[in-house]
């Protein structure tokens, strides 16, 4: 009995294990660069793309003259890594592996989670899909004001701060937008990441697929 209790602790510790290994831990919101990642069971690395979700464990090579910025779903962390660099991205950021050291910013509060909507929203517009709606569509119209007025605020907050390169809080502000189907007011933000980004084929689909769900709820 006692060997089975032993066993079934030791299954229950493994398979814990493996899950917060695979654990999505942040996304990749901006990225200039060949930079690459390894994850636990990659023969070799890949190259990395906007929108990517990381998970924990995942090694990431950062050459000279590239740059990445990544966007943490837990502590509100974002982190830019300039090459060369090497680390290894976890729950609670990036760990150093060698290279230089990233320059670590604190997001507001609710940024972190709207980005990690941003694949979703990618993905769906590659099959042709439609916006999913988050609970927050769901939600009365004084608590979507509510927290459509805090996202704004918090945008301008972030705008403020940013590069001009930088589109994480277009991302953020759009996720938003289009979880509380405020179609209508899609358009200036595609507009501004489409500027920032003219060059980068990933955002430019993201604004072009934003603005064809606002013609779609227009009609």
């Amino acid at each position: 009995m006692k060997n089975l209790l032993r066993w079934v602790v030791l299954a229950m510790c493994s398979a814990s294990t493996l899950a917060f290994a695979q654990a999505n831990v942040g996304i990749v919101n901006q990225i200039n660069g060949d930079v690459k990642y390894q994850g636990a069971k990659d023969a070799a690395p890949h190259k990395l793309q906007a929108f990517a979700q990381l998970r924990h464990g995942d090694k990431i090579t950062v050459p000279a003259g590239a740059e990445i910025k990544i966007s943490y779903f837990a502590g509100n962390r974002q982190e830019t890594w300039k090459g060369a660099a090497n680390f290894v991205a976890t729950t609670e950021g990036g760990e150093l592996l060698k290279g230089n050291k990233p320059e670590v910013a604190k997001l507001p509060g609710m940024v972190s989670q709207k980005l990690a909507r941003v694949p979703e929203l990618m993905g769906t517009s590659r099959i042709g899909g439609i916006v999913v709606r988050s609970l927050s569509a769901a939600t009365d119209k004084g608590q979507r004001e509510k927290e459509v007025s805090e996202a704004m605020a918090a945008y301008e907050s972030m705008r403020s701060k940013s590069g001009e390169s930088d589109i994480t809080p277009e991302l953020f502000i759009i996720s938003v937008l289009l979880d509380n189907e405020m179609y209508a007011d899609v358009k200036w933000v595609a507009d501004e990441i489409s500027k920032r980004q003219p060059n980068n084929t990933e955002y430019r689909q993201f604004a072009s697929w934003a603005l064809s769900q606002q013609k779609l709820h227009n009609q």
